[in-house]
C-alpha cells in the first residue's frame, strides 16, 4: 500500500500536544502530595469515626508502597462518608494510577458536585468519557475485534458533549477521520475551533485548513478555492501547511501538473519523496524508482520509503528478480515498523505475488481488522476469491465499497476480476 503520509503527518501535528494533555493527565508523586488529615474541612466533625480513621491510615501506607489500587479502595468509603474535597481528590489520582476507571468515575464525579469550579475533575471525566474509549479501541483492533472497536469509538463520539478541551475534541476528530466517518470528523472538528482561544489563530487555520482538505477531496469546489487561495496567499511555516494539505486534494482529484508545481514549495526533504508519489500515481514509474531509490540510499531504514519502493516494485508484477528485491524491502520496513497496518498490507501483498497464500492471508487479516481501508479490502478480497473463499472475498468487498464506492484501487481489482460491485 502506498501511502501518501504528508497530510497524515500534517494532521498529527494538530494534536501533538493535546495527546500529551488528555492521555498523560499530571499526577504529583504519592511521596511529593500534601498530607491529609483525618479532619473536617467545611465537614460535619461526626462524620469522622474511628472506623474511618483507621481506614484513611490504612489507605495512606498502601499508597506509600505503591499500592494505589487498594489504597483508593480503602479511601472510597471514607471519602463518601466524611465528603471533603481533599479525600475525593486523593481517591480519583490514586483510581488514576491505578487504572480503576469504575472508581475513578465516582470519585471524579463527587469531586466535580462538590467543587463545581475545579478544572482537574473535569478533565479526569472528559478522560474516562473519550480518551479511555479511544484506548480500548486501539486494544480491540490488537486483538482483532474490528465491529467491537468501532463501537468503542462512536461511543467516544457520543460523549463529545462532556468535551472541554479542544486538544480531546481534536484527538476525536482525527480518529474520526481516519476511520472513514468524515460527516462526524467534519462536525467535532469544527466544534473543536469553538473550544479554542480567540488568540490560537495558527491552530484555528489548522483545523480550518483540514476542515476544507476533506470538503475538497469530497468534491467541495469552494473548498479547492479556499486551499487555493490560501496557499498563494500564505508565506513560511503557514505556506508550507497549506501546501501539504493542497497537494493532498490535488493529488487525490488527479490535478497532476498542479500538484508537481505546488510541490517546489515543499522544503526540500520532502520534495522527492512527495514528487515520486505523484510520478508513480501518473504510470512514470522509472521516475519515480530513480527518486525513491535515491531517497532511501540517504535513509537506508526509513519504514516509509522501504514500504513505498517494495510496494511499487511488487505491484507492478515485475520480473522476478524485482518481486524478489520488492519482497526484501518489505520485510524490512516490516521490521523496522511492525504495527503499521499499511506494512503489513503492502508485505501480505508480496506474499500473494508470491504466492505464498498463507502467510499473505495471516497479514492482510491482521492488516485489515487494524484499519478497515479499502485498498486493504481489495487486496484481501482477491486473495480470498483466488483461493475459492469467494462469500467471504464479496463481504469483505461490500464492506470496503460501502466504506468508499469510488476507491480506485477497489474498483480497478473487481473489473480486473470481473465482478460486478
Amino acid at each position: 500500500m502506498k501511502r501518501f503520509l504528508l497530510n497524515h503527518l500534517r494532521n498529527s501535528f494538530i494534536i501533538a500536544a493535546g495527546i500529551a494533555t488528555v492521555l498523560s493527565i499530571t499526577i504529583t508523586p504519592a511521596s511529593a502530595q500534601p498530607a491529609l488529615k483525618p479532619a473536617p474541612q467545611q465537614s460535619n466533625p461526626s462524620q469522622w469515626d474511628d472506623r474511618s480513621v483507621y481506614a484513611f491510615l490504612a489507605a495512606e501506607l498502601l499508597s506509600l508502597d505503591g499500592d494505589f489500587e487498594q489504597a483508593a479502595l480503602a479511601l472510597w468509603p471514607v471519602a463518601r462518608q466524611v465528603k471533603q474535597t481533599d479525600l475525593y481528590e486523593r481517591v480519583t489520582l490514586w483510581a488514576f494510577q491505578a487504572k480503576r476507571h469504575d472508581v475513578l468515575y465516582s470519585a471524579a464525579t463527587a469531586w466535580e458536585a462538590q467543587d463545581p469550579a475545579a478544572k482537574q475533575p473535569k478533565q479526569f471525566l472528559e478522560f474516562l468519557l473519550i480518551a479511555v474509549r479511544l484506548d480500548r479501541m486501539a486494544q480491540l483492533r490488537k486483538a482483532g475485534k474490528p465491529d467491537e472497536a468501532r463501537d468503542a469509538l462512536l461511543n467516544a463520539y457520543a460523549a463529545r458533549a462532556r468535551a472541554s478541551s479542544a486538544d480531546t475534541m481534536l484527538i476525536l476528530a482525527e480518529q474520526l477521520e481516519d476511520d472513514y466517518h468524515f460527516d462526524k470528523a467534519l462536525e467535532v472538528y469544527t466544534q473543536s475551533i469553538t473550544l479554542l482561544s480567540n488568540k490560537e489563530f495558527e491552530r484555528v487555520n489548522l483545523i480550518q485548513a483540514k476542515v476544507h482538505s476533506i470538503k475538497a477531496k469530497r468534491g467541495d469546489a469552494s473548498s479547492l478555492a479556499y486551499l487555493l487561495n490560501a496557499q498563494n496567499k500564505a508565506i513560511g511555516a503557514e505556506k508550507q501547511m497549506y501546501t501539504g494539505f493542497t497537494v493532498g486534494v490535488l493529488r487525490e482529484l488527479e490535478h497532476y501538473a498542479e500538484v508537481l508545481e505546488l510541490i517546489k514549495d515543499l522544503p526540500d526533504s520532502e520534495q522527492h519523496y512527495e514528487n515520486a508519489l505523484t510520478y508513480e500515481l501518473m504510470g512514470q514509474h522509472g521516475k519515480a524508482e530513480a527518486l525513491l531509490r535515491a531517497a532511501l540510499r540517504k535513509s537506508p531504514q526509513s519504514p516509509q520509503l522501504l514500504n513505498t519502493l517494495g510496494y511499487s516494485l511488487v505491484d507492478r508484477n515485475p520480473a522476478p528478480t524485482l518481486l524478489a528485491e520488492g519482497t526484501t524491502l518489505l520485510e524490512t520496513a516490516y521490521k523496522v515498523s511492525p504495527n503499521s497496518y499499511a506494512i503489513m498490507d503492502s508485505l501480505g501483498w508480496a506474499y500473494f505475488r508470491n504466492k505464498d497464500y498463507a502467510k499473505a492471508q495471516s497479514l492482510l487479516q491482521k492488516s485489515y481488522d487494524l484499519k478497515r481501508d479499502p485498498e486493504v479490502a481489495a487486496h484481501l478480497g482477491e486473495l480470498l476469491y483466488v483461493t475459492g473463499k469467494t462469500e467471504q472475498a464479496r463481504k469483505v468487498w461490500a464492506q470496503a465499497l460501502a466504506i468508499d464506492p469510488k476507491h480506485k484501487v477497489l474498483n480497478s481489482t473487481l473489473k480486473r476480476l470481473g465482478i460486478t460491485p
